[in-house]
């Protein structure tokens, strides 16, 4: 019941009530939502109030997706085909869409392949003109003052 209730608490707000990031929001959340059970008698004011003591207790473990060949392309397309699904009436995940793009997977993997190697190069560029200042900066003036000896 718990994890129900924590679950139809972050319908609210997803992120705001999202008990991995804001576990205190989150167990208010979820408590106003017991709160709301016994109010439409649903549970016991007693049951409420053993409930709401207990903790948030999260089995959670990060997924790792593969960001695959075009992942800024994917996620706008996710974004775009969620929409349209909302629009038309279509789940996205269940009623068997075939989703074809006009991406080649071959050239997308040079583009990157050339960001990476043009990122590389200006990274280096700019660890050679503020890596020194940035180190002076970061550690102090006295971190560049030769050690004396006593």
């Amino acid at each position: 019941m718990l994890e129900s209730a924590t679950l139809a608490g972050m319908l609210k707000g997803k992120s705001y009530y999202n008990p991995v990031i804001n576990p205190e929001r989150a167990l208010d959340r979820r408590n106003t939502v017991l709160g709301q059970m016994v109010k439409y008698g649903k549970l016991t004011p007693a049951n409420y109030e053993t409930l709401k003591r207990k903790p948030l207790r999260l089995d959670f473990e990060r997924q790792t997706e593969l960001p695959g060949p075009a992942p800024h392309f994917a996620q706008q397309l996710r974004k775009w085909l969620a929409s349209w699904a909302d629009r038309n009436d279509y789940n996205m995940y269940s009623d068997g869409l075939v989703v074809r793009t006009t991406i080649d997977s071959r050239l997308q993997s040079m583009a990157t392949q050339a960001v990476v190697l043009q990122g590389n190069q200006l990274q280096g560029i700019a660890n050679a003109a503020w890596g020194a200042r940035w180190l002076f900066e970061r550690q102090g003036p006295a971190a560049n003052l030769p050690a004396r000896n006593a």
